[in-house]
């Protein structure tokens, strides 16, 4: 083998493990603050009623959430681990469908 080729293949090798690691890192730090910011998000809608939240066994992790919030045309229905959402429209009892529907 080339000399030359084996010490190319050796930098390669150490930028790639750095270039790796330095985005690791940055992963995990945005990962965390995601984490942060839709527990903020969560709390603040089970402190105004709107979800309830599930708890793990110690109570200081967030597993899931569920509820039911009525907005005027219909009902947004949210369960489960970080959303199934699912809405449902009313028909008002005295509204008829337009000719053009």
């Amino acid at each position: 083998m080339d000399v030359v080729g084996i010490i190319f293949g050796v930098i390669s090798l150490l930028a790639s493990y750095v270039f790796y690691v330095m985005a690791t890192r940055d992963l995990k730090k945005e990962a965390s603050e995601l984490r942060h910011l839709s527990n903020l998000m969560l709390l603040g809608m089970a402190k105004q009623g709107w979800i309830r939240l599930n708890w793990d066994k110690t109570g200081e992790k967030i597993i899931g959430f569920e509820n039911v919030i009525n907005v005027g045309v219909g009902e947004l229905r949210m369960q489960g681990h970080l959303a199934a959402v699912k809405i449902t429209p009313h028909q008002e009892e005295n509204s008829e469908p337009s000719e053009g529907e």
